[in-house]
């Protein structure tokens, strides 16, 4: 049966109670409609780890600079060297802290399959078949990221961003430019849009 995920945390796996303060610090709310894992070592840090599940209605809140999600379903299977998760959200919103300068986005639809792996070296991320939508902007497109080289430091690592742009709100565009682009710039780009609120349809945009 679907179980609360909070509760299932705490029941169904042996988690210490540092773990758990830092889980519950997120405030992960959802259902946990399948879940199995396990591990050898230390939970705290095991040396091999296998999990998968499925975890719907799911919320988690943004703490400390990373991202949080609501009104998600995620279907994943990770292990201590990589795994493959399929992230669905619908009428929910995504939070962006350190990305926009208005970190929740509310979404209508946000989909897309992610791959990763790990190694000493390296930390590798693929999303696959990305599509989303809100009442400013639909499209799709495609992000890979990985880790920098040692010489340039692993943080914050290389990230190639297509994106193809189906439906855009000329006006808005300004609340979507990440907070890596100027301040100056956000500014000019959100009074600009105002006096040319059309963006091309099918226009394409890319970071690298």
């Amino acid at each position: 049966g679907h179980n609360d995920v909070d509760a299932h945390l705490k029941v169904h796996l042996p988690v210490n109670a540092g773990l758990l303060a830092r889980l519950q610090g997120h405030a992960p709310r959802g259902l946990a409609e399948s879940l199995q894992a396990r591990w050898q070592g230390p939970l705290e840090q095991p040396r091999t780890y296998a999990a998968r599940g499925l975890v719907s209605a799911l919320a988690v809140a943004s703490v400390q600079g990373l991202p949080g999600i609501a009104g998600g379903a995620v279907e994943f299977d990770v292990t201590e060297a990589g795994g493959k998760a399929r992230v669905q959200v619908r009428d929910g919103a995504v939070e962006l802290p350190g990305v926009l300068e208005d970190p929740r986005v509310p979404l209508q639809l946000l989909s897309g399959e992610l791959q990763w792996k790990r190694s000493a070296a390296r930390t590798a991320l693929e999303v696959k078949s990305l599509e989303f939508a809100n009442a400013d902007v639909q499209g799709g497109g495609h992000l890979s990221w990985h880790t920098g080289d040692a010489a340039r430091g692993r943080l914050p690592g290389v990230l190639d961003l297509q994106l193809q742009l189906a439906r855009a709100n000329g006006t808005r565009v300004w609340r979507y430019l990440p907070l890596g682009v100027p301040k100056e710039t956000r500014d000019y780009v959100r009074a600009a849009v105002l006096l040319e609120p059309r963006v091309r349809r099918g226009a394409g945009l890319g970071h690298h």
